[in-house]
């Protein structure tokens, strides 16, 4: 296949092995942003503002970034460097035998010769064409963690999936909660826009540039 190897061959990256740093970049500089600047903000907004209608706890958002932050980053390795599912592929000169099963050739459900690996691969596998393997229960080709996603990562994934939505769920809804607030403080100064009023309140909140 057209994996790589690294650690002496101890670890199995994917083929798009340079988009999982990608991946883990973006994580780290959304993390960033979250903890040194939005954490901050809600415990602020949480001292200076503790009757307001929807007040969010510092320390629950806090403790519930850490969680999902932390299970997608892991996951996300997980899902990279483990083997998909891959189908060992027959290098002979001649054509692999005919599985010696019930199951029919050729359908979604039967056999399917794959003339790259030289295997008859069982049903709901696939040849990736970016590994150049065939993987068992192949699903797709994912760029973002530079792996197959198949029998053996697809839980994993499954779970990264999660986490990151949750994660962008808790800093969505907390950058919102900031925004607004910052937006309620200003609302009173007469002779401004809305729109100039919304403008001063992100400064406000260090969201500015």
């Amino acid at each position: 296949g057209n994996h790589s190897f690294v650690c002496g061959g101890k670890i199995m990256l994917g083929s798009d092995a340079p988009s999982l740093v990608f991946t883990n970049v973006l994580l780290l500089v959304g993390y960033v942003f979250h903890f040194a600047t939005v954490i901050p903000e809600l415990q602020i907004l949480e001292e200076t503002h503790p009757d307001a209608a929807w007040v969010l706890h510092t320390s629950t958002i806090f403790w519930a970034s850490v969680i999902l932050g932390s299970l997608s980053v892991i996951t996300l390795w997980i899902s990279a460097m483990m083997d998909p599912g891959i189908i060992p592929p027959v290098s002979s000169p001649l054509k692999a035998p005919v599985p010696p099963d019930h199951i029919p050739l050729g359908g979604p459900l039967g056999y399917r010769y794959c003339s790259s690996c030289n295997i008859f691969r069982p049903p709901r596998s696939k040849h990736c064409n970016s590994c150049n393997v065939c993987v068992s229960k192949f699903d797709h080709h994912c760029p973002w963690v530079g792996n197959c996603i198949g029998e053996r990562n697809h839980r994993y994934f499954f779970v990264f999936l999660l986490s990151i939505s949750g994660m962008t769920i808790v800093t969505t809804i907390s950058t919102v909660r900031i925004l607004v607030q910052a937006y309620l403080d200003v609302m009173p100064v007469e002779g401004t826009s809305g729109f100039h009023r919304l403008w001063q309140g992100g400064m406000g909140a260090k969201f500015g540039f």
